[in-house]
């Protein structure tokens, strides 16, 4: 994932599912340059690309981001732009 998305306003929802399979998140926005990244660690500690699972990142607001998930683990599912709000 970008480290770009990282200054706009963010969005970080948790989650440990109960069984192991893939997950699919859909955005639909009519935002920019918006981007879903999903962190098997903390967000904050990992700083960018280390425990990241997986990343949907570009121009357009509308995103589809699939993870195959582990049942008892930790998930963070953050929801980002790349424009700082001001």
């Amino acid at each position: 994932s970008s480290s770009l998305y990282f200054s706009g306003e963010d969005q970080v929802f948790i989650f440990t599912p109960t069984t192991s399979g893939y997950v699919t998140v859909n955005l639909t926005s009519s935002g920019t340059s918006t981007g879903l990244m999903m962190y098997n660690t903390c967000p904050l500690t990992c700083a960018g690309s280390s425990g990241c699972v997986g990343s949907s990142t570009g121009s357009s607001g509308t995103k589809a981001l699939s993870v195959c998930v582990t049942a008892g683990t930790t998930y963070y599912l953050v929801l980002d732009t790349q424009i700082p709000k001001y």
